[in-house]
């Protein structure tokens, strides 16, 4: 989880959007493909070109069923521009989903 976050201070949009697998529901947006993820993040990058995120709570996890995972943390963030500052908290969650794409049994 640190990692993601530390990527999100950078301006390194791929870093950024490595944990999407697609289409993701992708915040109030709905599903959405690579091409809307990228140009959003690359957005918020020009809008809040100074970010810091930190993690507030333990991560939880909690099996949804037998192939998905619920994982729930919440973050303290502070953007700035210039002068301009915005902080807050989100609590963000994550379903992770395991897939097989094929097993061959010898």
């Amino acid at each position: 989880m640190q990692q993601y976050l530390r990527d999100g201070e950078t301006a390194d949009i791929p870093a950024q959007t490595k944990y999407f697998i697609y289409p993701v529901r992708y915040f109030d947006h709905g599903m959405r493909e690579p091409a809307f993820v990228t140009r959003d993040v690359r957005d918020y990058v020009k809008r809040w070109p100074d970010r810091k995120y930190s993690l507030l709570e333990p991560v939880t996890f909690a099996a949804i069923q037998e192939n998905e995972t619920r994982v729930e943390f919440v973050i303290d963030y502070r953007v700035q521009r210039g002068e301009t500052v915005d902080t807050g908290r989100t609590r963000n969650t994550w379903i992770i989903r395991t897939e097989v794409q094929g097993v061959t049994i010898l």
